[in-house]
Order: C-alpha cells, then sequence, then structure tokens
C-alpha cells in the first residue's frame, strides 16, 4: 500500500454532532494529482485522542466506516454516522486515515468543534394537522437531525391559546412508531384520538416532544391547520359591500346541501362568519336554526357588539380589494360539532347607490369617472339566477335610457344587477321589492361609492328629491329585518 501525503492540508476540521451521534470530517484538499488515484469506494480510520490528567495522551478506540461514493476532487466532507457517544472526551488529537487497497492517506486535525443541531429542526417546515370531530390528523416529516432525543420522548402535546393537550407515548402505537422509527427523510401519520373541533379557529397550533430522561422539549409550529369542509356545496358564494353592512349570496347546490344538513347532526345553534382574512376580521351572527333555503344574508353593521370594526372594514373594501371566506359552525351545548368553509368571491361597485321602479334605473353616485359610454346591464333572479334584462345602455353625465316595457316581477323579488364600466365587471345586490306604488321608487339596492350621480331611465327622469324620500323610507323598512 502507497502512502500519499499531504492529500489535505491542515485546515481540516473534524466537528461532532452528540444529538445524532455523527462525526463529520471537513476535508480542505491539498490538490494534488497523485491523490486522484482513491478510488469511489474507500475506508476511513478516525482515531481521537485526549490528555488524561497526567499528560499521557490517551486514544479512543478507532471509528471505522466505508464510503461508497468519494471522489478526491469532489468530496469535501465525510460522514460517519452511529458513532459511540464520546460526549464526555476533550479532544486534543485526531488522526483520521483514507485508505484503499492500493493507496493511503493520513490527516492530523487539529480544529474540532461540537454542535448539536437545533431541536426546533427535528422536523421539516411541511408539519400539519387536521381536526377531525374524534381526532386529530398531525403529519410529520422528520429531518433525522434528532435521533437520539427521539428515543427519549415520553409526551406529545398539543398547544393553542394557552391550553396544553397530552398524548402520552405509552397509549398512542402511531406515537411510538415514530419513537422507533424516527430518520431522516420518514414522514409520520398520527392519529390522536379527542373531540377537538373547537380548534377550527386557531390561527397557531404548536406541539411539543416531552424527553423522559430531563427537562429538554421539542417544540415546533404546524404550518397548516385544517379541517374538512364540503367542496361544491354552493354554486354561489358571493360577498358584496352595501349601504351599513354587507350582503353574503349563497346559492345552494341541493344534492350536496342536503348529505351536508344529514352530517351535521343535533345541536342548537349556528353561527354566520364573514372572516376577512386580510384584515384578522370577523364579523359574526348567531342563529337557532340553519336554512339551508336561505340564499342571501345580509349583515348590518349598526347591530352587534363589533359595530366599530364592522364599519372600519366597511370603508377597507371600499378602497381596495378583500379577500373573504363564510365560516358556518355548529355548536351543541355550546360545544363545536361542524365546521364549513367556502371561500366568497368578493364583488364591489362603483355606485352609491341603484334605484328601480316599474319605469327605470338609477345608477347614483360614482366612485370614480366613467370613461366607458356604451354599458351592458344584466339583472338576473338571486334564486335561480334566471335573467330578467339584459341590455346595453348609454350613459353620460345625467342619464341612461333602458327599454324597460314589457318586464315584470313579483312583489319582494330578490334581484343581482351586474354591469361592466371602464373594461370592469361590477356587481350588487338589489335588496327591496314594493311594487304599491307605481310611480315612485320601490326597488331600492344600495352599493359602494361616492362622487358622480348617473340616471338610467326609461321614459322620464326622476327627481332627485323624490329619490331621496324613498330612500329613506326603505331604508327605515329594511332596518326592521336585518342582522
Amino acid at each position: 500500500m502507497k502512502e500519499i501525503p499531504e492529500c489535505y492540508v491542515e485546515e481540516s476540521s473534524l466537528e461532532y454532532r452528540p444529538n445524532i451521534n455523527q462525526l463529520v470530517i471537513n476535508l480542505v484538499s491539498g490538490n494534488l494529482a497523485a491523490c486522484n488515484k482513491f478510488p469511489d469506494g474507500i475506508d476511513v480510520n478516525v482515531t481521537l485522542g485526549e490528555v488524561n490528567p497526567v499528560n499521557q495522551l490517551n486514544f479512543v478506540p478507532p471509528i471505522s466506516r466505508t464510503i461508497t461514493n468519494f471522489n478526491y476532487k469532489t468530496t469535501t466532507q465525510l460522514y460517519i454516522n452511529n458513532v459511540p457517544d464520546l460526549s464526555a472526551y476533550k479532544f486534543t488529537q485526531v488522526f483520521v486515515e483514507i485508505y484503499s487497497y492500493a493507496e493511503i492517506t493520513t490527516i492530523s486535525i487539529n480544529k474540532f468543534s461540537e454542535s448539536r443541531s437545533s431541536l426546533t429542526d427535528c422536523f421539516y417546515a411541511n408539519t400539519s394537522i387536521n381536526i377531525e370531530p374524534t381526532f386529530l390528523h398531525v403529519h410529520l416529516h422528520a429531518t433525522g437531525l434528532c435521533q437520539l432525543q427521539i428515543t427519549h420522548m415520553a409526551n406529545l402535546q398539543v398547544l393553542s391559546s394557552g391550553e396544553i393537550i397530552d398524548f402520552p407515548v405509552s397509549s398512542n402505537p402511531d406515537l411510538q412508531q415514530l419513537k422507533l422509527n424516527y430518520a431522516a427523510n420518514v414522514a409520520f401519520d398520527i392519529v390522536l384520538p379527542g373531540a377537538y373541533m373547537y380548534l377550527w379557529s386557531a390561527s397557531v397550533i404548536k406541539s411539543r416532544v416531552q424527553l423522559d430522561n430531563s427537562n429538554s422539549e421539542i417544540e415546533f409550529q404546524f404550518n397548516s391547520i385544517t379541517f374538512e369542509s364540503v367542496s361544491n356545496l354552493f354554486t354561489v358564494q358571493e360577498l358584496s359591500r352595501a349601504d351599513g353592512g354587507f350582503y353574503v349570496r349563497i346559492n345552494q347546490n341541493a344534492a350536496v346541501m342536503s348529505t351536508f344538513v344529514s352530517s351535521i347532526g343535533l345541536y342548537d345553534s349556528f353561527q354566520f362568519r364573514v372572516n376577512f382574512v386580510d384584515h384578522a376580521f370577523v364579523l359574526s351572527r348567531t342563529f337557532k336554526q340553519f336554512d339551508p333555503t336561505n340564499q342571501l344574508y345580509f349583515i348590518n353593521c349598526s347591530v352587534g357588539s363589533e359595530s366599530k370594526e364592522c364599519f372600519s372594514q366597511h370603508q377597507l373594501m371600499q378602497k381596495s380589494a378583500a379577500s373573504a371566506v363564510l365560516e358556518l359552525v355548529f355548536y351543541q351545548d355550546q360545544t363545536v360539532l361542524k365546521v364549513q368553509k367556502t371561500e366568497l368571491a368578493v364583488k364591489q361597485s362603483i355606485f352609491q347607490q341603484i334605484i328601480i321602479n316599474k319605469n327605470g334605473i338609477a345608477f347614483v353616485n360614482a366612485t370614480e369617472k366613467i370613461t366607458s359610454s356604451n354599458v351592458k346591464v344584466i339583472l338576473s333572479k338571486v334564486i335561480n339566477d334566471q335573467i330578467v334584462l339584459d341590455q346595453n345602455c348609454v350613459f353620460n353625465l345625467k342619464e341612461v335610457i333602458i327599454d324597460w316595457s314589457g318586464k315584470t316581477l313579483s312583489q319582494n323579488e330578490r334581484l343581482v344587477i351586474k354591469y361592466e364600466i371602464n373594461d370592469k365587471q361590477y356587481q350588487s345586490i338589489v335588496h327591496e321589492v314594493d311594487w304599491d306604488d307605481y310611480q315612485r321608487m320601490t326597488i331600492v339596492a344600495t352599493v359602494i361609492g361616492a362622487g358622480s350621480t348617473i340616471f338610467c331611465l326609461v321614459v322620464t327622469v326622476i327627481g332627485v328629491g323624490r329619490v331621496s324620500r324613498n330612500i329613506k323610507q326603505m331604508k327605515k323598512k329594511r332596518n326592521n329585518v336585518n342582522v
């Protein structure tokens, strides 16, 4: 066997990682052509020495490993796994031998370090927890950096909003598998039995592994918190800003809704929540019963304890687009039974009010200058999207003419009006129908904005004073029925 000196220089170093029982040899090449003779398969001997109390150098028995992917030009680190516990030693000298059947080189290392991988890095960032009615489903993907610690795992804790839920390893087969089989890139799916649906609204859930041999703990945060929600429950799910509140329009998928209602079970109340996720604000109302046929909810900002925050969100939505989620939460004796989450499509308008009567449509108070001269207007029913009117009309600073003749609507019909202005799509809810007096405005739709006044009429331009009086009458009537 031929010895080749100085394949590596004295800047080479050794790192000991006690929590994963690993040595890492950091190689700094001497760039010698003769060292290129080493094959892919080599053996490594590591001899570690320390000075004893009488100033004698004692050596630990050599640690030998076989490396199968060695390349002198590109290999900069050698990993020696499953080494014995060396924590009690204070090494002053290390010799590393790299050899094949024909060549050998020796490295004398004088640089040592000890590092412990952070106990927050025991699992990859794709940790998740799924909340089911009768159990928690935890998904963990191991990094392999905490092998020694996990062997002493005694308890898994789930932490949320100051609450600590304990799951002993001794009574859970999935946790026992985690303890026995923890290794790099191994994924674990763990079922933790219990009724914990109340955790559904938590923005942060953490977990902590308690060890039986010390006060050490491994803590990490779940980066994904989910629970089962029914898909395709609604064919339409929309949020619109209205005068003094918000409209939520939900057209149900009848077949899916029937199955969903059956799955709820016995409950004594449900909460209707609009979660404005961008601004961390939830607008909620509580009801005794869930009516699956109700397709339009109006939430009045003047009602409820969160009135100030509601009006603030009302103004924010006027200035910029928002993200919103509908949350239906069912309770029995104040215990959460079931939760349904559905993302809402946020619809906006550039008008403060849209007013309709038997003779015409008035668009009132625009928030921006109207550059479109030809505007497409579609009026349809809330319940089934049946189109009542689909027509282009010409906008100017004073009025727009639409042929409204021959159109009939039922009393208290609920309508959706859609229109495209300045190459943008807008939508509003018509919330009031009253045909008692055909000579005055009887359908009022209150929408976003303030600014220029524009009218859409059939025969005559309606007086502003009369419009104002009727708006006040409709508002007064509506305030007696909204939530």
